[in-house]
């Protein structure tokens, strides 16, 4: 079975309160190469472990979470599931933000070794997000994740939604580094990767042309949330003068992506043994 890599990255992620559900999102896998070996890392939203928009600042709710491993790169069926404290004994939280936009939404999280040191892991990293393709308006991407928890459960395989960026993506989308992406993206994807693919061929970066037979991409960033409006909906049997009828959301179909340096910066950046000591070595005993 030839199963795309990205599609082995990604995770459907649950926030937990004990053993009750309260929301779902998405979830995948970067790995940090350092001197001592691979350190793997879980990128979602922030709102993905708090429950909340960063930008309501309430207080999170949940202690836990849960996702998967694939074990078998030939086998995808085969998975490992996993439920992870979110915070530590004295309360500090197991996940990480970023230190140049805090209000960023975005969320990272060390995994320890011990947890998928059986597993087949495939991760995006660091060369996963260079630039080498050409991305401007209009470029196909793809959302790799669970629309409302929907997903291939026989063989744990993620959905692939196609769309194209929307604005401008070397501008900070109204000053924060984020680009637009135009496609028909649901609640439960929040925290999956947004990749640029092209078949074929692409446009450089230096501006020449790349005859590619294979399947190139490019990791441009994390789908966090969607745009919408209110509008007024006036009932059938009211005039439009009349005022009778319904509020709704009406959506934009536009889409923020936080970009992908945001989160190569907060994981090649961070002080592990720090991670490790302060955060790590104080978690509450993990669940089985």
């Amino acid at each position: 079975m030839n199963i795309e890599p990205i599609s082995f990255c990604t995770t459907p992620m649950y926030l937990l309160n004990d053993d009750q559900e309260l929301m779902q999102g998405t979830g995948f896998f970067y790995i940090r190469k350092t001197k001592a070996g691979n350190v793997l890392f879980l990128v979602t939203n922030l709102h993905v472990v708090t429950g909340s928009d960063p930008e309501d600042k309430v207080a999170p709710v949940g202690n836990k979470i849960e996702f998967y491993f694939h074990r078998s790169p030939t086998n995808p069926r085969d998975v490992k599931r996993w439920r992870m404290p979110l915070y530590t004994q004295c309360g500090m939280s197991r996940w990480i933000t970023s230190d140049t936009f805090p209000d960023s939404d975005v969320a990272v999280i060390l995994i320890p070794g011990e947890v998928w040191k059986d597993c087949h892991v495939t991760a995006l990293d660091v060369g996963s997000a260079e630039p080498f393709m050409k991305v401007r308006p209009t470029t196909q991407v793809a959302l790799v994740g669970y629309p409302h928890g929907f997903y291939d459960q026989t063989n744990s395989l993620p959905i692939w939604k196609s769309g194209a960026v929307a604005s401008e993506p070397e501008a900070d989308f109204n000053g924060k580094p984020l680009f637009l992406v135009d496609a028909a993206v649901f609640r439960g994807m929040s925290g999956c990767p947004v990749i640029a693919y092209a078949h074929g061929g692409y446009e450089t970066t230096q501006g020449g042309y790349t005859a590619s037979p294979g399947f190139a991409t490019q990791f441009l960033g994390i789908f966090s949330s969607f745009h919408t409006r209110r509008q007024f909906l006036h009932l059938a049997t009211g005039s439009p003068d009349s005022g009778i009828g319904v509020n709704q959301e009406v959506s934009l179909e536009l889409n923020n992506v936080w970009k992908a340096h945001l989160i190569v910066d907060m994981i090649e950046n961070l002080d592990i043994e720090k991670y490790c000591r302060e955060i790590l070595c104080k978690c509450r005993p993990i669940p089985q």
